[in-house]
């Protein structure tokens, strides 16, 4: 009853309800499309989004003071619009021949590629990591970034390799049970899942808490291709594994919480509440307010090397915080960037998904991936909005057209729900792949 009467949902903006029916809407609409696929990355893409939605009503102008909190239906319209559209793929996404994605014969070659990098990026930025959780501590950290644009991070090219190594963690996690359906050796098993802990790692580099927010979904998203390969007692195991992983995430995350927000104005429901729920306003605020736009400077660096342009500075609270990326894409020149973006994605995520889905089951996996990488972590912002992450999106969409270009497959895509002969049959003709689950 306190929940129903909270004063805070009572004064929520009216068209702050409209996003969250929306994704309300979503998420039933798959829910009819795909009633056994528990593990669809489009239901957990868009319950994230729905999730974000229903934690927006109890934000508040207590958790933001700078706030105008002047959301009007055309602004909620047009985010809710934008939301829908970069959201479509998630309709088109089948679940990829997981035989053809484990038994491939680059599995190997992508171990021999990702090792090496895994181990680099965790020797590096590991110090760093520690030194920000036992001696400077998140809130420092954070202020230096936010306020004083200072990263414990130097500028250099092995701070961009490992940055950029730690981007992959989504295919680390595919990796990873690829490993253990393959039975490659438990050196590749702990190199697969430090990939997979490398998001935390940098999380952590930068005062953030949200590993354990993009760990979880990779995990999910590697037994979601892989599951119907695994024996029962394996997929326990895995499901046992994920939700002691989550378990210690929250306990990570309070603890990030207590230190970052206990002394802040809106104390720990600024960790919380606004966390999980400002993005409306700020996207909101950012159209009410900003002027300054940023052009690709700020995320597309890639981008501004070639054509110029200086970073602009964030110096107001909206700039700052989390708007999904639609307030990135919003920020590089308006209303023009943000339509002209979020199509272009759209149609480019689409074609290739679609292309990938005729040609390699394994190309179609990891296009699956990048793009729930993207959404997952665009409930935020556009978390690859940096160099690294710049380089990262370059290099993975090379790597897949590579793959369906010269490693095509016959089917792609199973339609039967198991693996014939499990347990204990050949996965491909591959003279890696030993037998299924363990």
């Amino acid at each position: 009853m306190n929940f129903l009467m909270n004063p805070v949902l009572f004064n929520t903006p009216a068209p702050i309800f409209l996003p969250l029916f929306v994704m309300g809407a979503m998420l039933w609409a798959l829910a009819r499309q795909r009633p056994g696929d528990l593990l669809h990355p489009g239901k957990l893409i868009v319950g994230l989004y729905f999730f974000m939605s229903l934690a927006s009503l109890f934000f508040s102008a207590d958790l933001a003071p700078s706030f105008s909190m002047n959301v009007t239906w055309a602004r909620m319209f047009g985010y809710t619009a934008l939301l829908c559209i970069t959201l479509i793929p998630i309709f088109i996404i089948d679940r990829p021949d997981g035989r053809r994605v484990v038994g491939h014969k680059l599995v190997p070659s992508l171990f021999l590629w990702s090792s090496p990098l895994i181990l680099f990026s965790f020797i590096y930025l590991m110090p760093f990591a520690i030194s920000v959780i036992y001696i400077q501590g998140f809130a420092a950290t954070r202020y230096n970034l936010n306020s004083l644009h200072k990263s414990v991070l130097p500028e250099t090219f092995f701070t961009t390799m490992a940055v950029a190594t730690s981007s992959y963690y989504i295919i680390f996690a595919l990796l990873l049970f690829v490993a253990l359906v393959r039975k490659m050796g438990m050196i590749r098993i702990i190199i697969a899942a430090v990939g997979v802990g490398l998001v935390f790692v940098h999380a952590a580099v930068f005062g953030a808490r949200d590993g354990v927010v993009w760990a979880v979904p990779a995990l999910l998203l590697g037994l979601w291709v892989v599951s119907p390969g695994l024996r029962p007692r394996t997929r326990h195991r895995v499901a046992v594994a994920i939700i002691l992983l989550i378990s210690l995430g929250i306990v990570y995350m309070s603890l990030a919480t207590k230190d970052r927000f206990a002394d802040s104005t809106g104390g720990y429901a600024s960790g919380t509440v606004g966390y999980f729920g400002s993005q409306p306003y700020v996207f909101s605020e950012t159209v009410d307010k900003l002027t300054l736009f940023y052009g690709p400077a700020n995320r597309f660096p890639l981008v501004a090397q070639f054509y110029g342009g200086q970073e602009v500075r964030r110096v107001e609270v909206f700039q700052w915080s989390f708007g999904t990326f639609l307030t990135d894409f919003y920020s590089v020149a308006g209303w023009p960037s943000v339509i002209l973006l979020s199509f272009a994605f759209t149609i480019m995520t689409t074609g290739g998904l679609l292309w990938c889905k005729h040609r390699s089951a394994l190309a179609y996996t990891l296009a699956v991936a990048m793009y729930s990488q993207f959404m997952i972590q665009g409930v935020f912002y556009y978390r690859l909005g940096n160099l690294p992450g710049n380089l990262y999106h370059i290099s993975i969409i090379i790597l897949i057209s590579m793959i369906a270009i010269f490693f095509p497959d016959r089917s792609p895509v199973r339609k039967s729900a198991r693996w014939p002969g499990v347990p204990g049959s050949q996965l491909c003709p591959d003279k890696h792949t030993k037998t299924i689950g363990g």
